[in-house]
Order: C-alpha cells, then sequence, then structure tokens
C-alpha cells in the first residue's frame, strides 16, 4: 500500500489495530510509513515512540517512523504536533514531532457540537441503557494476575448454572466497573457480544491442559501456571483428580475455539442476560483479588 500511495501522497499516516508490537514490526520492516496511530493493545505511550528503520530500508522520505497511542477507554486523548519540511528534492517529510496525552475529566469543556450528536443517539435508547441494574461496591479492576471483572463474570455464571467450575477466555470482557451505580450500558461495555452460556463435562487431566493452553479466568477453581506449565490446580479446594469429570460452563466463544474436542450443551442463555440477572439479584456485587490465576512468565 505504501509503494501505491506515497507517488500521490506527501505523507503517510497508517491508522493501524495491530497492537503495539505489530506497529514497532511495521515501522522497521516497511519504509515509507511516517506515523502509525495505532490501537488494540491498550498501550500508554506518553511521548509516542521513533523507530528508527534499519540502512537497507531506509526511505528517501522517511528515516523513522513514529508510533503512538493512547491508552485505553477513552481515558486520556491523544495530540501528535507534526512538523513537516520539504528536502533537497522538494518532497515533504516529518522534521520534528510532539506526542502527549491529555487526560479526559470534567475540567474539559464540553464541546457542544459533538454533545449534540451524542444526545441524538443516546436520547431513543436512554431508558434502557441508563437503568439501573445495582450497585458496584467498589472499581473492578486488575490487579496483577487478578481479574475483578472476569471473576465477576465467571462467578456469575457459574452460580447461575451450578456447575463445579466456569472458564472464560481472556479479552471477553471488555471493560473494567466502576464503584457504583451499574447501569445497563456498563454492563454492555462489559460485555458487547451476543455469546450464550454452554454446558458440559470435563476430565481433570483435559482441564489441565485447558489451563495451560489457554490461561482463562476462571471461578470455581484455583490454578498457578509457571514457565509455561501448570505447577498447582485445585477444584473446590481440593487436588485436581485428573480421571474424575466435573461439571463445568463457559462461554460459546470460548467453546467453538478452545472446546472443539467436548461435547457441550448450549443453554441459549445470553451470557450478558446471565451478568445482568445476576447483579439484580444480589443488589451489590464487590470486587474479587483472591489469587486464583496466576501466570507466571519465564
Amino acid at each position: 500500500m505504501v509503494k501505491a500511495l506515497r507517488p500521490n501522497a506527501d505523507i503517510i499516516i497508517a491508522i493501524s489495530h495491530c497492537g503495539d508490537e505489530m506497529d514497532w514490526q511495521i515501522a522497521k520492516e516497511v519504509p515509507g510509513v511516517d506515523v502509525i496511530i495505532g490501537g488494540h493493545s491498550h498501550s500508554r505511550l506518553p511521548l509516542g515512540r521513533d523507530v528508527p528503520h534499519p540502512v537497507d530500508l531506509k526511505s528517501p522520505e522517511v528515516g523513522e517512523t513514529t508510533v503512538v497511542q493512547a491508552h485505553q477507554w477513552g481515558g486520556e486523548l491523544g495530540r501528535l504536533d507534526l512538523l513537516f519540511s520539504r528536502n533537497a528534492r522538494g518532497a515533504w517529510y516529518v522534521k520534528d514531532h510532539r506526542a502527549r496525552l491529555i487526560s479526559v475529566t470534567p475540567d474539559i469543556p464540553e464541546d457542544k457540537t459533538v454533545a449534540a450528536v451524542v444526545e441524538r443517539y443516546w436520547k431513543p435508547i436512554a431508558a434502557r441503557y441508563g437503568e439501573i441494574i445495582g450497585q458496584a461496591a467498589a472499581d473492578f479492576v486488575q490487579r496483577g494476575d487478578d481479574l475483578a471483572p472476569y471473576n465477576l463474570m465467571a462467578d456469575a455464571i457459574r452460580e447461575t448454572f451450578g456447575t463445579e467450575i466456569e472458564l472464560e477466555n481472556l479479552g471477553g470482557v471488555r471493560a473494567p466497573l466502576l464503584k457504583g451505580k451499574i447501569t445497563r450500558a456498563d454492563l454492555v461495555d462489559m460485555d458487547p457480544f451476543d455469546n450464550s452460556i454452554v454446558t458440559f463435562e470435563v476430565s481433570g487431566r483435559r482441564l489441565k491442559e485447558i489451563l495451560q493452553s489457554e490461561s482463562p479466568a476462571v471461578s470455581g477453581l484455583r490454578y498457578r501456571i509457571k514457565n509455561g506449565a501448570v505447577a498447582k490446580v485445585t477444584v473446590g479446594g481440593k487436588p485436581l483428580g485428573e480421571d474424575r469429570l466435573y461439571t463445568a460452563a463457559a462461554n460459546s466463544y470460548f467453546a467453538r475455539t478452545a472446546l472443539k474436542d467436548i461435547q457441550v450443551k448450549d443453554t441459549g442463555k445470553p451470557r450478558l442476560d446471565v451478568l445482568i440477572e445476576y447483579i439484580r439479584k444480589k443488589g451489590t456485587v464487590r470486587p474479587v483479588f483472591d489469587g486464583r490465576r496466576v501466570v507466571t512468565q519465564p
């Protein structure tokens, strides 16, 4: 695409959803990209990052590529100022830049034009998605390997279906849950998918393999992975029995991707509905940080 665009463009800016590692690889290996504005990996790059090209790949127009990314969930606005100049051949290039992140707080004045657009879309759905479902006693966030939003989801499903364990793929819970009133919109932010709940039986031996390959969020069990191998697993406080069958639940996406060899029963119950009903029943939910999942990298 750079080869196709360069004859007709002074500056090339790539809008990427590949994650920072892939953005940096592109910056190193593809000459001719001036700037990459990235996403997906939720990386916080306060000043951006300049990635030099290997000598044999340097483009006459671009000596390095600037990679920027503004973290996650609209908490900060990324601003990138570029200074353009012409080289000896008269071609434009980025001579200098300044990247910074601006915290999004109530102190920033509302933009009336943007607010009007948001209101036009929000007003017809406000009654449904503004509905108060319950209360969060504290912030449901990540602390080390403790993933409180995932723990909430996994506990809700396991309790609802009465299984011994529940497994959730990482990446499937898309937002934290903040202290205070919980609206339906908050829970849709957490679960914007249409996955349903499946139930199944799994042997301890196969469960151990799933834990090692997927490192999922869990309920009803505790496990530790050290140097890529499962070091310890307990179910209901007891050591894993490799030949024993355990009752389990998961979401349908996880079933399609990680449980292909296991016969599952799709309950037809949307995961989001399970979470909503669970919180509505509880009234107030509290984040759980209990070390149930510990993954130590080499």
